[in-house]
């Protein structure tokens, strides 16, 4: 996006190429290559395997020149690598001497297609059609296989009988003798009777007294088990009230502490010195729609006053899209935050910093209208 280099997008379907666009030199070459660096001190250059200490050339799968441009085509090694939108990188050619800062955006890395399984066709077989007759071909559908059930072989051997008839016992002729039987009980009971009235109603004066004695204790007795029985339900109950009066009142359990968001377990990290920690639980805050996550991330994202921490390098073009998500939010601060960023950019890209003014060009206007 800079004045000598521009970076274009080649295909967007299938992706992993990417096409850099340089002035033409006058005695054009046969290999070109491409070397990437970022803003750090830490693995500063792009390798085959991601970021490193040392610088790595990316060789250009073609050229050709159009018109006073020399296009260069870069492969999957660099456009699937450590690249991700938005990333503020320096590009370089050495074969041109020729050196960029550009925003990488909308690059499309390489899409993988699964592959189909094919189900198997119909079958194809040919009919003949008689003498003279031509050959027709005829489609079958592939036969599945019934399982038939397996016979039953104790099925044989159930064979259904008859329910046998009914036996009809007969009862056997009363006796004569069981006639009498029946009819001295009655006489026998009667007798047993009229004795147990005649012997049993008469009774002795002392059995009488003794009788009439062992009642009157039994009442007696009675009387003072119940009154017994009220006065110990009626001392049960006092002391009951008693214990209720002096027993104290229970203590109040302890509220438990509120439970801690993740935008402010992030903080906490964050304050602790936990960076990476810190980094995870602010990204994932920003994913739950927190405005005060996103405005923390532009604060460590933001060039002005930048202190490594959750990120290596300040990238203010991701800065002023957590900016807007701040304002977007109406999270207090954001916007001043965001003036004083735009201040510092306009008074670098008036030094004839070429990073500032993009940013300002093309990141810039978004963030603002969120915050207006």
């Amino acid at each position: 996006m800079g004045n000598i280099l521009q970076i274009r997008n080649v295909d967007p379907l299938a992706g992993g190429k990417v096409e850099v666009s340089a002035p033409a030199p006058d005695l054009p070459s046969q290999g070109y290559t491409a070397i990437v660096r970022r803003g750090t001190q830490k693995n500063p250059f792009l390798g085959p395997d991601g970021w490193q200490q040392v610088e790595h050339a990316f060789v250009a799968l073609e050229s050709r020149i159009d018109g006073d441009r020399l296009l260069l085509v870069f492969g999957p090694d660099l456009v699937d690598n450590a690249l991700r939108d938005e990333d503020v990188v320096e590009l370089m050619i050495p074969e041109l001497s020729a050196k960029d800062v550009v925003v990488w955006n909308g690059i499309t890395r390489t899409v993988t297609l699964s592959d189909v399984e094919q189900k198997a066709g119909p079958v194809t077989r040919d009919v003949t059609g008689g003498a003279g007759g031509g050959a027709d071909q005829v489609e079958e559908e592939p036969e599945e296989e019934i399982e038939e059930p397996e016979p039953d072989d104790d099925a044989g051997d159930m064979v259904s009988e008859p329910d046998p008839e009914p036996v009809v016992q007969e009862e056997p002729e009363t006796k004569s003798s069981l006639r009498w039987v029946l009819i001295l009980i009655p006489i026998l009971l009667l007798i047993g009777a009229g004795g147990w009235y005649f012997f049993g109603m008469e009774q002795s004066p002392d059995e009488e007294q003794a009788q009439e004695t062992t009642d009157d204790t039994g009442d007696a007795e009675a009387e003072a088990a119940t009154e017994d029985g009220t006065e110990g339900e009626e001392d049960i109950a006092e002391a009951d009230e008693t214990e209720e009066a002096v027993a104290p009142d229970p203590e109040p359990e302890p509220e438990p502490a509120p439970e801690l968001s993740t935008y402010e377990q992030g903080l906490a990290a964050l304050e602790d010195g936990e960076c990476d920690a810190a980094r995870n639980l602010i990204s994932r805050a920003i994913g739950e729609g927190s405005g005060e996550a996103a405005l923390l991330m532009a604060e460590q994202q933001d060039s002005v006053g930048f202190e490594a921490c959750m990120t290596e390098t300040a990238n203010d073009i991701r800065a002023l899209s957590h900016y807007a998500m701040a304002c977007e939010k109406g999270v207090e601060g954001a916007k001043e935050k965001l003036d004083l960023l735009e201040a510092d950019l306009k008074k670098r890209s008036d030094e004839g910093n070429v990073t500032a003014s993009e940013v300002l060009r093309v990141a810039f206007p978004k963030a603002r209208e969120a915050c207006s």
